[in-house]
């Protein structure tokens, strides 16, 4: 019987071989490996994956490199295709990726990504000086 760790290795493989620029869309086919759609979300659909790849690797006692490796490459995407200062207030939000195209929309679920860049920054996994972590937090205030 495998294990969850050997199960888990096997989908990240999987999902990192399917991978587009680093992007993971919300949902592939587990018959092809291919991805149904090309959405791409902190929101919800996508916000748990993120942060199981941080959290499995802070389980693992920092020793599972796939997921700290595929956390990090995500971020950096994500950061890169998603993040936007809105013109008019200058506060930060992380939109969607729709084929490619930025959906500037924040869903509510995204607010948890401000506490994923305090928690990955706690452990090592980015710069604690960074600015985004702050940035994201203070945007989503309810």
């Amino acid at each position: 019987m495998e294990t969850i760790f050997v199960l888990s290795r096997k989908i990240r493989k999987t999902l990192k071989q399917a991978s587009e620029n680093n992007m993971y869309y919300n949902s592939i086919n587990p018959q092809t490996g291919k991805w149904c759609e090309k959405q791409a979300s902190p929101d919800g659909l996508g916000d748990s994956f993120y942060e199981y790849l941080l959290k499995s690797w802070m389980l693992s006692g920092k020793k599972d490199e796939q997921a700290r490796s595929m956390y990090e490459s995500a971020r950096k995407a994500a950061e890169k295709s998603m993040l936007r200062k809105t013109p008019t207030t200058n506060l930060m939000h992380l939109g969607e990726q729709r084929s490619g195209r930025l959906d500037p929309q924040m869903g509510h679920l995204t607010c948890f990504v401000g506490g994923l860049y305090v928690l990955s920054a706690s452990y090592g996994a980015i710069s604690s000086n960074s600015s985004t972590k702050h940035e994201i937090n203070c945007t989503r205030n309810w």
